[in-house]
């Protein structure tokens, strides 16, 4: 059956798909944590660049 074989490619697109949004949600969150921890740190990383 051809309309069934790229079913599987379809399927591992999204995951992957769902896994890199997930990934960078999560970076997202611990960035903006780390950012409400160590503001002056920021301030210094801008300031040098």
């Amino acid at each position: 059956m051809p309309q069934l074989s790229p079913l599987p490619w379809v399927f591992s697109f999204m995951m992957v798909f769902m896994l890199i949004m997930s990934m960078l949600i999560i970076y997202f969150i611990k960035f903006k944590k780390m950012s409400m921890l160590s503001k002056s740190l920021i301030k210094m990383m801008s300031w040098c660049w």
